[in-house]
């Protein structure tokens, strides 16, 4: 990964043990204040340096990992990361693709490796769905998952022969409420999305009423703007 330092290894775990520290006793409902504080504390010590941008977010991702609840405080913590730019990033050019944020890059990353082999599995994480729930619909630009990104994972979820194990259509279901809106404002991807839905709802035909009425409900909420 693009995460060249000159750092001592040494110095380089001190670091990682200081960060999991501050990280690890944040609750689910930690508050701006404190996601804040914490951050400004750990954003001293990165200054500009890559590989312990790196290290933060994959503390962040690993803690979120254990709990689909503390997706609220990982995205809090992720918006303060975004304040970085890496070296070589100019940020003076305020239309530049969010790629090129090295927070978003990071977090993506760890997303899209782990994300793929979900889809191969039966079980499905759900922290995982959830932390993809809020990037695909956080008020902060430089951190949202685009509307392509958003379609392409839930048609993913949709086409999946393990939809209906265990509680992998409630997660689709949830993604689904959590990301559309913002989907909408794309048409393009939009009317996509609207034939993916149609499929999800013949997919359910043979499966429980609960489902069934469930995804009639999704298809309702799509078609009235989202007034539930």
């Amino acid at each position: 990964m693009d995460t060249q330092t000159n750092t001592p290894v040494s110095f380089v775990e001190a670091f990682r043990q200081v960060v999991i520290a501050k990280i690890a006793c944040l609750p689910t409902d930690a508050s701006d204040d404190t996601t804040e504080t914490v951050m400004r504390e750990i954003l001293d010590e990165i200054n500009t340096n890559d590989l312990k941008h790196h290290i933060v977010v994959e503390i962040i991702y690993s803690k979120a990992m254990l709990d689909s609840a503390w997706s609220t405080t990982a995205i809090k913590l992720l918006a303060h990361l975004c304040d970085i730019d890496s070296p070589g990033i100019d940020s003076s050019n305020k239309d530049a693709c969010t790629v090129r944020k090295p927070t978003y890059r990071y977090i993506t990353r760890f997303l899209q490796d782990d994300f793929e082999k979900d889809m191969e599995g039966q079980v499905w994480n759900a922290p995982r769905i959830h932390l993809l729930a809020q990037l695909g619909s956080t008020d902060t630009l430089a951190l949202r998952i685009g509307p392509v990104v958003n379609s392409k994972i839930i048609e993913k979820m949709v086409l999946s022969e393990n939809l209906f194990v265990e509680a992998n259509f409630d997660l689709l279901i949830h993604f689904v409420y959590t990301v559309r809106p913002n989907i909408d404002v794309e048409q393009e991807w939009s009317r996509r999305l609207d034939a993916v839905l149609q499929s999800l709802r013949d997919r359910v035909s043979g499966q429980s009423t609960i489902k069934r009425l469930t995804v009639l409900g999704l298809l309702h909420a799509s078609e009235n703007d989202w007034k539930i």
